[in-house]
């Protein structure tokens, strides 16, 4: 196999215009794959086509492991999310936050079962935490009215004891 100067060169030209990254790289090699005879302004507008397609599809809410598998399929282009995402970000593409909350998706009955069992125990647990909430108030208030009272006892002992002592003096003197 002989290599073709100028193939080479129109190779350089792109590789320099578009950047040397591993998308780049592969897209470089499908088109030259497709076509193997091209001009180096062919393989930058659809490259600049490509892109602008994958800033649109990410932009519009398809989220990155869909992206590489449309870029696996459409141009043979094999990269992790992770590099899709530093692609991305070099384009200067926000990045959305990852999804870490994503609801189970229930497939056998069992597994329908164990969450309504989640549900009904997460349930009894707010409950009991309400029940126990107002039990502590109660107790809280309980305590308090038994300081109260003690309080009060105490000052009708003190008042019990002077009027003890008032009826000694009296029977005392009288």
């Amino acid at each position: 196999m002989t290599i073709n100067p100028r193939l080479e060169m129109e190779k350089s030209i792109v590789l320099a215009t578009i950047g040397k990254g591993t998308i780049q790289k592969q897209f470089l090699d499908y088109y030259v794959d497709i076509h193997p005879v091209f001009h180096a302004n062919d393989v930058i507008s659809d490259y600049n086509r490509l892109k602008a397609d994958v800033i649109e599809d990410y932009k519009a809410g398809i989220g990155s492991t869909e992206i590489v598998k449309d870029l696996y399929r459409r141009c043979d282009i094999k990269v992790t999310t992770h590099t899709l995402l530093t692609w991305l970000r070099a384009l200067d593409v926000p990045i959305r936050p990852p999804t870490r909350e994503r609801q189970r998706v229930i497939r056998t009955e069992w597994e329908r079962e164990r969450m309504k069992e989640i549900k009904r125990l997460k349930e009894e647990i707010a409950s009991l935490k309400k029940t126990h909430n107002a039990m502590i108030d109660e107790l809280m208030m309980c305590k308090s009215t038994l300081r109260l009272c003690t309080s009060e006892k105490e000052s009708l002992e003190q008042k019990l004891a002077l009027r003890e002592e008032e009826i000694k003096e009296i029977t005392i003197k009288g």
